[in-house]
């Protein structure tokens, strides 16, 4: 059995929408979840959860708001399942544009 693949990912924000793909991402752990954040000046804004499919993958298409067009990082955490107003869980992926 081999060495599980890195999980890796790219965000791209464009006026209209903003396109999240990520691979090789396990499963969060019962009771949670991954959560995307955007980084603008130090604060982090939530961007919403983030759900991988059997295969470990999320392709996810939303619309571009001011948190999005704005960050200049994003990372995303483990969570609590509920919605959390900051981050308080491990940071699992962190980057500008690639995460």
């Amino acid at each position: 059995m081999g060495a599980l693949p890195t999980a890796a990912g790219r965000l791209v924000v464009t006026d209209q929408k903003t396109t999240i793909a990520i691979q090789n991402l396990m499963p969060p752990p019962p009771g949670k979840s991954y959560h995307l954040w955007g980084i603008t000046n130090g604060q982090k804004l939530s961007c919403g959860k983030l759900t991988p499919n059997s295969t470990g993958t999320i392709y996810k298409t939303i619309a571009s708001d001011k948190i999005l067009m704005e960050a200049t990082t994003f990372m995303v955490t483990i969570e609590p399942a509920e919605e959390m107003p900051q981050p308080t869980g491990d940071t699992v992926m962190m980057g500008s544009g690639t995460i």
